[in-house]
Protein backbone atom coordinates (compact mmCIF):
# COMPACT_ATOMS: atom_id res chain seq x y z
CA UNK A 1 0.00 0.00 0.00
CA UNK A 2 1.43 3.75 -0.94
CA UNK A 3 0.88 5.88 1.91
CA UNK A 4 1.89 10.14 1.42
CA UNK A 5 5.14 10.04 2.91
CA UNK A 6 5.66 8.22 0.06
CA UNK A 7 3.96 10.48 -2.55
CA UNK A 8 5.57 13.47 -0.55
CA UNK A 9 9.37 11.95 -0.83
CA UNK A 10 8.61 10.78 -4.85
CA UNK A 11 7.31 14.50 -5.59
CA UNK A 12 7.52 17.09 -3.17
CA UNK A 13 10.67 15.93 -1.34
CA UNK A 14 12.60 15.33 -4.27
CA UNK A 15 11.86 18.83 -6.00
CA UNK A 16 12.62 20.68 -2.82
CA UNK A 17 16.03 18.57 -2.77
CA UNK A 18 16.78 19.81 -6.12
CA UNK A 19 16.10 23.20 -5.18
CA UNK A 20 17.68 23.42 -2.21
CA UNK A 21 21.19 21.82 -4.25
CA UNK A 22 21.05 24.43 -6.99
CA UNK A 23 20.57 27.07 -4.43
CA UNK A 24 23.76 25.92 -2.55
CA UNK A 25 25.61 25.48 -5.24
CA UNK A 26 25.10 28.34 -7.72
CA UNK A 27 25.99 31.85 -7.21
CA UNK A 28 22.93 34.63 -8.16
CA UNK A 29 21.64 35.59 -10.11
CA UNK A 30 19.78 32.59 -11.45
CA UNK A 31 18.60 32.64 -15.05
CA UNK A 32 14.83 33.04 -15.23
CA UNK A 33 14.31 30.00 -17.41
CA UNK A 34 16.32 28.06 -14.65
CA UNK A 35 14.18 28.79 -12.10
CA UNK A 36 10.87 27.87 -14.19
CA UNK A 37 12.62 24.56 -14.77
CA UNK A 38 13.03 24.11 -10.74
CA UNK A 39 9.85 25.40 -10.01
CA UNK A 40 7.86 23.80 -12.55
CA UNK A 41 6.06 26.73 -14.09
CA UNK A 42 6.56 28.23 -17.03
CA UNK A 43 9.10 31.19 -17.81
CA UNK A 44 6.35 33.65 -18.92
CA UNK A 45 5.06 32.73 -15.38
CA UNK A 46 8.51 33.64 -14.37
CA UNK A 47 9.08 36.81 -15.89
CA UNK A 48 5.46 37.56 -15.20
CA UNK A 49 6.29 37.90 -11.17
CA UNK A 50 9.46 39.03 -11.63
CA UNK A 51 7.85 42.73 -13.59
CA UNK A 52 4.99 42.54 -10.75
CA UNK A 53 7.87 42.74 -7.97
CA UNK A 54 9.93 44.67 -9.75
CA UNK A 55 12.93 42.13 -9.89
CA UNK A 56 15.14 42.77 -12.75
CA UNK A 57 17.18 39.83 -11.35
CA UNK A 58 16.50 36.97 -9.30
CA UNK A 59 18.96 36.93 -6.26
CA UNK A 60 17.86 34.18 -3.54
CA UNK A 61 14.81 36.48 -2.30
CA UNK A 62 13.69 36.89 -5.72
CA UNK A 63 13.79 33.41 -6.23
CA UNK A 64 11.62 32.89 -3.24
CA UNK A 65 9.14 35.76 -3.91
CA UNK A 66 8.87 33.55 -7.56
CA UNK A 67 7.99 30.47 -5.81
CA UNK A 68 5.40 31.64 -3.19
CA UNK A 69 3.49 32.88 -6.17
CA UNK A 70 3.90 29.75 -8.19
CA UNK A 71 1.40 27.12 -8.89
CA UNK A 72 3.12 24.33 -9.48
CA UNK A 73 2.63 21.34 -6.25
CA UNK A 74 6.03 22.64 -4.76
CA UNK A 75 5.54 26.23 -4.97
CA UNK A 76 1.67 25.87 -3.84
CA UNK A 77 3.14 24.24 -0.71
CA UNK A 78 5.44 25.98 -0.14
CA UNK A 79 2.83 29.39 -0.01
CA UNK A 80 0.54 27.68 2.21
CA UNK A 81 3.46 26.51 4.84
CA UNK A 82 4.06 30.37 4.88
CA UNK A 83 0.51 30.99 5.34
CA UNK A 84 0.56 28.97 8.37
CA UNK A 85 3.83 30.78 9.63
CA UNK A 86 6.19 28.21 9.39
CA UNK A 87 4.83 26.53 12.41
CA UNK A 88 7.37 24.27 14.93
CA UNK A 89 3.96 21.94 15.98
CA UNK A 90 1.23 21.03 13.08
CA UNK A 91 -2.30 20.68 14.23
CA UNK A 92 -4.12 18.20 12.27
CA UNK A 93 -5.74 21.51 9.98
CA UNK A 94 -1.93 22.63 9.43
CA UNK A 95 -1.12 19.18 7.77
CA UNK A 96 -4.46 18.76 5.69
CA UNK A 97 -4.04 22.48 4.26
CA UNK A 98 -0.38 22.71 3.92
CA UNK A 99 -0.02 19.06 2.04
CA UNK A 100 -3.10 19.35 0.61
CA UNK A 101 -4.47 16.00 2.36
CA UNK A 102 -8.44 15.39 3.21
CA UNK A 103 -9.14 16.74 6.55
CA UNK A 104 -10.84 13.52 7.80
CA UNK A 105 -8.22 10.75 6.22
CA UNK A 106 -5.79 13.66 8.70
CA UNK A 107 -8.03 13.05 11.21
CA UNK A 108 -8.32 9.09 10.72
CA UNK A 109 -4.51 8.82 10.94
CA UNK A 110 -4.26 10.95 14.35
CA UNK A 111 -6.55 9.12 15.73
CA UNK A 112 -4.77 5.98 14.91
CA UNK A 113 -1.58 7.07 15.95
CA UNK A 114 -3.29 8.47 19.66
CA UNK A 115 -2.12 12.04 18.59
CA UNK A 116 -3.07 15.78 18.14
CA UNK A 117 0.24 17.72 16.98
CA UNK A 118 3.61 17.03 15.34
CA UNK A 119 6.91 18.33 15.39
CA UNK A 120 8.52 17.91 12.04
CA UNK A 121 10.01 14.23 12.93
CA UNK A 122 6.51 13.05 14.13
CA UNK A 123 4.94 14.70 10.84
CA UNK A 124 6.77 11.79 8.98
CA UNK A 125 4.97 9.28 11.07
CA UNK A 126 1.56 11.23 10.59
CA UNK A 127 2.34 11.26 6.68
CA UNK A 128 3.50 7.71 6.57
CA UNK A 129 0.12 6.48 8.37
CA UNK A 130 -1.86 8.12 5.44
CA UNK A 131 -2.63 5.88 2.25
CA UNK A 132 -2.57 7.99 -0.95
Amino acid sequence: MSNYWEKYQTTIAARLREIDLYLRTTDPPYPPETVAGLLEMPKEQVWAEMRRQNLSLLDRSGFFLVMREGKSPVCRMFARELERGLPSRYTPGDVSYIYDIDIDRVLDACAGLGLTAFDPIMLQLLLYSIPD
